[in-house]
């Protein structure tokens, strides 16, 4: 198979005029369904009509079309591999299994994913059992007692590609295609397999690529670096095929000695063993003290990977007298010790013995670990200075502060979207195969001409942000000022207590400067409207700490002294420099032990009007105030019977503890104004499970917070669902709408329930995809101008509203792209809606009801309550998002206090 390429290769650098074609925009409306989104319970509604609201604008996106050929069939096979081969061993068999000689006459029709699935555009013949013995990608021969795998080869069912082509093109609004999954898993293998098997190329997971000779990288230190490359996937849009190219980052392991990198990281994490361990385990290492040659004279690799650091549970099952002598998680080359026989001598002897014995080697580093590089049964100790670490290993590791920073200045400040766009065009279509060097395959089903596609888009009105009394604030680039203006609604004036816990030394607090902490936050308070209490005296204002493990001791007392002064909030300033896990039990005791609501200010951060606005903004959330609105009349829905919830689970962090808990975290709308969002936090029953298990108690809690205020249940219930997955849109509607109703059907009325309320619309909110959108002209540029720009100073960021329902998407589904905000660096990314089920908007005109949406979830995203911006993702979404983060301080328990249940404590 191979990929037809046309070289003009016009792109928008080259002066290609953008264009969307007609046809294409009418192949789209003569799609929408004319019964606008009414569909079976357990599909996803249709497209209503394209929205038409906003000033026109076109763009470039970051895909290319191909084209399909309609000859071609792909007929599918799913390999089994006994026993089990995992990552790259798993692949070196399939290849191993491919070089047999059955496929002399097909290995040019046959491309893999490595894993599980062979493709071919010919039919293969019936292959039985094959027996293979392994070797290493660069052995002649297994070694001796090398592992045999017996490899099966079983039909899928094939897929011709002329049934895709016309459900593309077909007009028929309720056309289906049942093997649409199918065919696009196919077809990314397909395009991906060029960079699995260019020696130029490091494909990483199953749809990125980085270039070995031509990536940018950047220094992390700690034995990191990281590195740019592409990702590349096929989308199916109307009428047409798509491939999604975009730049991505990924952060890998340095090639070097595993003595340097160990070193590097040991010393930058504050030398924990237990981290090491975490660091190191799965990395691949070749070993430098054994020197086999394969029969053209080379060094064969002696390749192993890292099961861990030396641990006493090492051997356990060998038995006493075998089990290796292990004194401590870590231990060196002297103090580690195992079993030996040979020649009829059997006695324990220690690493460092044996390799100067056997190899004649004196050790270095000695003081060293040692790491295992068989299992935690079978156990086998090398010095770090006997292991060179592989190169293009993608570490899965979480980074730390100061390698957070400088990943975000690799990947984002500096990087334009011209700059990005110019990258895909000119080295993305290449390194993913999209161009006439890809000679690896002979035929495809498609052809391309790689360049960026034209999409139309509308920018939607901006909203009026209101505050106090009906003022309207100017807004520019989606953003507001906030001086000298009043909140719209006040909090309670509830007793609140100021806090100072300081350090000794560099880090410490002057009394000027907490002085002005105090002061100008008072002052902030007044300028914002927000009526309070002065401050309530505690013991002590100020509490001085020698280390940081000091703060947990102080901070009970703190809390113990305000829950008697029946205190509901209190607002720390802490040292300039905290360990997270200080922070974490900070709210942990006022979240939960307490119910004190808390705010912590950063001592490193200069008192600033800008600073202590920010700090005011949630003071006054957490009192139980409404910082500002905006007009949502225009949307054409009543929020006094609208309850808006936004819901998000969240997955343990790279690195994070084998025992951390996945979360889910839902808020709530309260009232018309949509200013107050309690919220609710529960554990999963299982980790990284992407589908809420207790949802139904989890929104009757809402609903009864609704209920207390209003006397009444909402008519309407619009969830914006984020942290789901784009294969899992339809176990939202098979697992969650049905634990949503259940919660309907308990507490709302008969007489509401006979009358079909509540109605329920689910809209998944997408953050993490690959779509991006470019301007096709800089709009700071007057059209007399010369064209020929600095793409470092030009920004190509779409404005702020930006919304996108046609050119890559499909007319059967009905979703939108929104950039609601104002990229301050890099790229903007849009956010992606994308409706999974629709009572509410249904009941409009379908004109209506698209336009509706997007205005609405537009407007969401000016009312979030602690910045003056509008916010990338909308409102209910984000607040999840914050209240799955907040559970990450207590990850053993989810059981807030009651004194917080309606109070937006994770602001």
């Amino acid at each position: 198979m191979h990929f037809q390429t046309n070289s003009n290769g016009n792109r928008p650098s080259n002066g290609r005029v953008p264009e969307y074609a007609e046809s294409l925009r009418g192949n789209e409306d003569s799609i929408i369904d004319p019964n606008g989104s009414h569909g079976p319970s357990l599909d996803f509604p249709k497209r209503p009509a394209y929205g038409f609201k906003g000033d026109n604008v076109l763009l470039w996106a970051n895909y290319t079309e191909i084209c399909l050929k309609s000859d071609i069939v792909l007929y599918r096979y799913a390999i089994s591999v006994d026993p089990e081969a995992q990552g790259k061993k798993a692949a070196q068999v399939i290849k191993l299994y491919l070089d047999n000689s059955h496929f002399d006459d097909f290995r040019q029709d046959i491309v893999t994913d490595f894993r599980s699935t062979i493709l071919s555009i010919q039919n293969l013949p019936t292959i039985g059992p094959v027996t293979i013995t392994y070797r290493a990608e660069d052995e002649d021969v297994p070694r001796k007692h090398a592992k045999i795998y017996t490899i099966n080869l079983s039909r899928i069912s094939p897929l011709p590609v002329e049934d895709l082509k016309k459900y593309l093109v077909s007009k028929n609004p309720s056309a289906v295609y049942s093997y649409k999954d199918e065919m696009v898993q196919a077809l990314n293998i397909l395009i991906n397999y060029y960079s699995k098997t260019n020696s130029n190329s490091v494909a990483v997971g199953t749809r990125k690529v980085f270039d070995r000779n031509r990536a940018s990288s950047c220094d992390l230190r700690g034995g990191l670096k990281a590195m740019r490359g592409f990702y590349a996937s096929i989308r199916l849009a109307t009428s047409r095929l798509l491939v999604n190219v975009n730049i991505t980052h990924a952060v890998f392991y340095k090639e070097a000695s595993l003595f340097i990198l160990a070193n590097a990281y040991y010393t930058r994490k504050g030398k924990n063993l237990q981290n090491l361990q975490m660091f190191l385990k799965r990395l691949r290492v070749r070993l430098t003290h054994l020197k086999p040659e394969n029969n053209e004279g080379k060094c064969v690799s002696r390749v192993k990977t890292i099961f861990g650091l030396a641990t006493d549970e090492d051997g356990k099952n060998l038995g006493r007298g075998r089990q290796p002598e292990v004194p401590h998680l870590g231990a060196n080359s002297k103090e580690v010790k195992f079993w030996w026989s040979k020649e009829g001598e059997k006695r324990y002897i220690s690493v460092y013995d044996y390799f100067l014995q056997e190899h004649k080697k004196t050790l270095n580093e000695p003081n060293a670990p040692v790491v295992n590089v068989g299992t935690l049964e079978n156990p086998t100790y090398l010095p770090l200075e006997t292991c060179v670490v592989l190169p293009n290993q993608v570490a899965r590791t979480k980074l730390d502060g100061d390698q957070v920073d400088t990943m975000i200045q690799f990947s984002v400040k500096g990087r334009l979207p011209a700059i990005n766009a110019r990258d895909i065009e000119e080295d993305g279509f290449r390194s993913v195969g999209l161009s006439s060097n890809n000679t690896s395959l002979v035929r495809s089903p498609f052809s391309t001409s790689p360049g960026l596609i034209a999409v139309p888009g509308r920018t939607l009105a901006t909203p009026k942000v209101i505050y106090y009394s009906g003022r309207e604030l100017s807004v520019s680039n989606g953003g507001w000022d906030l001086r000298s203006v009043r909140f719209s609604k006040s909090g309670s004036k509830k007793d609140w207590a100021f806090v100072v816990i300081n350090t000794t030394g560099t880090n410490e607090l002057t009394s000027d400067r907490i002085k002005k902490f105090k002061t100008e936050f008072k002052n902030e308070l007044v300028n914002n409207g927000v009526a309070h209490h002065p401050p309530k005296i505690l013991k002590k204002e100020i509490f001085d700490v020698v280390v940081p493990k000091d703060i947990e001791g102080i901070s009970e007392d703190i809390f113990k002294d305000a829950a008697k002064k029946n205190i509901f909030l209190v607002v720390f300033i802490l040292p300039l420099k905290i360990p997270s896990d200080q922070y974490n039990y900070i709210k942990k005791l006022g979240d939960i032990k307490y119910g004190i609501a808390t705010i912590c200010m950063d001592g490193k951060h200069e008192p600033t009007a800008q600073y202590l606005a920010n700090i005011t903004m949630k003071f006054n959330l957490k009192m139980g105030g409404n910082n500002q609105f905006v007009n949502l009349k225009e949307t054409s829905l009543n929020f006094d019977e609208t309850m808006i919830v936004g819901i998000d689970v969240t997955h343990p962090a790279t690195g994070s503890s084998t025992e951390a808990p996945s979360i889910a975290g839902m808020v709530a709308s309260v009232d018309a104004s949509l200013g107050q969002w309690p919220a609710v936090i529960r554990r999963q029953v299982k980790k990284g499970k992407e589908m809420v298990t207790e949802l139904d108690k989890m929104l009757s809690s809402r609903l009864k917070v609704w209920n207390e205020r209003r006397r009444s249940y909402p008519n309407n219930i619009l969830v914006y669902r984020d942290g789901v997955s784009e294969g899992q849109f339809k176990k939202v509607l098979e697992e969650e709408l049905p634990l949503l109703r259940k919660a309907c059907r308990e507490l709302y009325p008969a007489s509401q329930q006979k009358k079909g309320l509540p109605r329920i619309s689910v809209i998944i909110v997408v953050k993490r995809h690959h779509t991006r959108f470019y301007l096709t002209k800089d709009p700071t540029q007057d059209d007399k101008k010369d064209d020929k720009k600095d793409d470092k100073k030009e920004n190509l960021n779409p404005q702020p509203g930006t919304v996108v329902d046609r050119g890559v998407t499909e007319a059967r589904n009905w979703d939108f792209f929104l950039q609601a905000h104002y990229a301050i660096q890099g790229t903007a990314r849009p956010i992606h809606y994308f409706v999974v089920h629709d009572e509410i908007f249904r009941e409009m005109k379908p004109r209506a009801a698209a336009n509706n949406l997007e205005d609405l979830t537009h407007r969401l995203s000016y009312i979030y309550g602690r910045a003056t911006r509008a916010v990338s993702v909308c409102t209910p979404a984000y607040y999840a998002d914050l209240v799955c983060d907040r559970a990450r301080c207590y990850p053993d328990t989810t059981d807030i206090h009651k004194n917080l249940e309606t109070c937006m404590f994770y602001i």
